[in-house]
């Protein structure tokens, strides 16, 4: 179930596993003190969604498909116009940076910041 109200979106969500959560959770904007910290998951949707939900990883972690994806999809549509347009403008001064950087610049940089794989999740 879902209400909308002005820019915060109530949902009920469901676990498959024998975890407690609230009644119902309150998806509210990330404030703009939090634009930093939320912009180390720009690449982790599951830690963002727990970051934007309130709830931690392991509550995210546990919920079933349908509700994990209502969950990431109401506190996509609460931040589009704030965290959102922010990381999006972060990540293209990021780009503009980049561009200027020299190919071995820029290589050895990749190497310096690459995270390795998960274990079984590395192509075979």
């Amino acid at each position: 179930m879902e209400t909308i109200l002005g820019n915060q979106v109530k949902l009920v969500l469901e676990a498959e596993a024998n975890i407690t959560l609230p009644d119902f959770i309150t998806v509210r904007p990330i404030k703009i003190k939090q634009y930093d910290a939320a912009l180390k998951f720009i690449d982790d949707e599951i830690g963002l969604t727990a970051v934007g939900s309130g709830l931690d990883r392991t509550a995210v972690e546990q919920l079933t498909p349908d509700s994990y994806e209502s969950l990431r999809s109401a506190v996509e549509e609460v931040n589009a116009k704030g965290f959102f347009g922010f990381a999006a403008r972060f990540q293209a001064r990021l780009a503009a940076q980049l561009s200027r950087m020299s190919p071995e610049l820029l290589k050895l940089a990749v190497e310096k910041t690459s995270k390795p794989s998960p274990p079984g999740l590395r192509p075979q």
